[in-house]
């Protein structure tokens, strides 16, 4: 980047030098061509003056100062030249000045000879003997002021070229050092942008930087609690089979114990599925298969799946409402449900329901799914859709719950641009709302 910068100061400085270089040989050599205009023009009335007084003596005294002296009748025909033999020029009627002179009494014209480095002015006058006096002088054109001028503008070319590598290398190290030292210190935190145009470029970096200390925690929080959640059960597993392998558990103790076994072994297979499942959601592994999916079919089916699970808790369940069919993945939006009825399955109590319900409304589908359970309190909503939250720990350890299913659910719905909002009262029960997109079919 610094080099790009550099190389186009460097040429921008070029560019402004050879532009400058133009337009002044230019403004010079404009000057230049009036002040001979002028000088011509005075010179040819001097001499017409000098010519009306002492005749042809006059030219003498022209061609002294450098002028070329021509003397022409009415009629064209070439009757003095200074520098040519008359006699043998042709008729120079049809030249403009002359013809302009004989109309009006004064003409002008410049002609470019062939060498293209010289061009010869004229000025010429109608005598009052009907005649045309004529001068000319010859003065270097454009191209020729322009390479007079070479050495002296190439010199001035080096020292520009010097004197912009130099700007250029100064302003490009003030330009980038403010950024490379932005780039260099990984902690943007409170720093302000060092240019206005920067500030969108440090919002980026600020909110990547905080993007990734978050992301560090939630890594950091999540090794920390898998390990606890995983050590628990591995833990009562080792001490059961250790006291049947010693011979301390046997007969009724011994299938208490080895049922003992089998349910932490449920609880440990469960949790390892769910850690699995979260990371592929997160890592976008699990991009699932989007179809048009029925919100309330998909809900019934995991009410009939769930109902024996239910009953063994008294806790009714039912699902309703209107067909609400979105864009989704079977499989995931079964999962999201399945977790939000097995949460108000746990969670409730004897005699408690849990009901499912769909509806339409302003071009989304609502799922709703009630619970008359516990309740959440409100100082935890902010936190109940963490890994391993859990609203009270030793109560939802006893239900058999891993602490991943509100997570999963979140990832899910954010995976089908879905919103989701919580209601709860302590005691009385939670409802949580996720609205999606509908589909048509």
């Amino acid at each position: 980047m610094k080099q790009k910068i550099k190389r186009r100061l460097l040429a921008i400085g070029w560019v402004s030098a050879g532009l400058t270089a133009i337009l002044t040989v230019l403004v010079f050599y404009s000057a230049f061509e009036k002040q001979v205009r002028a000088d011509l023009r005075r010179d040819t009335a001097l001499i017409c003056a000098l010519y009306e007084e002492t005749g042809e003596a006059a030219f003498s005294e022209a061609v002294k100062e450098n002028f070329r002296v021509t003397l022409i009748s009415s009629d064209g025909t070439v009757l003095f030249e200074s520098d040519l033999d008359a006699g043998e020029m042709e008729n120079h009627l049809s030249r403009p000045e002359i013809r302009e002179a004989l109309a009006n009494g004064e003409g002008e014209d410049n002609r470019i000879s062939e060498s293209i480095s010289v061009s010869t002015y004229y000025c010429a006058r109608r005598l009052g003997d009907g005649n045309v006096l004529r001068l000319a002088c010859s003065a270097k054109t454009v191209f020729g002021f322009f390479l007079g001028a070479m050495i002296p503008v190439a010199l001035m070319g080096v020292f520009v070229f010097l004197l912009a590598a130099l700007v250029a290398s100064i302003l490009t190290q003030k330009l980038v050092a403010p950024i490379e030292a932005l780039a260099k210190d990984g902690n943007v935190g409170e720093k302000k942008a060092p240019y206005p145009e920067l500030v969108p470029f440090v919002e980026a970096l600020r909110f990547q930087q905080e993007e990734k200390e978050e992301s560090a925690r939630i890594r950091q929080e999540f090794t920390a609690n898998v390990t606890h959640e995983l050590k628990t059960p591995l833990t009562s597993i080792s001490g059961y089979a250790e006291m049947i392998e010693n011979g301390m558990a046997e007969g009724e103790t011994g299938r208490t114990f080895a049922g003992k076994i089998r349910k932490e072994t449920r609880r440990l297979l469960t949790l390892i599925g769910d850690i699995i499942q979260l990371s592929e959601l997160d890592s976008g592994t699990s991009k699932g298969t989007f179809v048009s999916v029925s919100l309330l079919e998909t809900a019934r089916a995991v009410v009939e799946r769930l109902t024996f699970f239910a009953d063994q808790k008294e806790v009714s369940l039912s699902a309703s409402g209107e067909e609400g069919v979105i864009l989704g993945d079977r499989e995931m939006i079964s999962e999201l449900i399945a977790n939000l009825v097995d949460n108000g399955i746990r969670y409730n109590r004897p005699g408690g329901r849990v009901d499912v319900n769909v509806l339409s409304k302003n071009e989304k589908v609502v799922l709703k799914v009630s619970d008359t359970g516990i309740g959440i309190p409100k100082a935890h909503f902010d936190r109940i859709f963490e890994r391993f939250y859990r609203v009270d720990k030793s109560r939802s350890k006893e239900s058999g719950g891993t602490g991943l299913g509100l997570a999963i659910v979140k990832h899910i719905a954010l995976s089908h641009n879905g919103e989701i909002s919580l209601e709860s009262e302590e005691g009385k029960g939670t409802t949580i709302t996720i609205s999606f997109p509908a589909y048509s079919r």
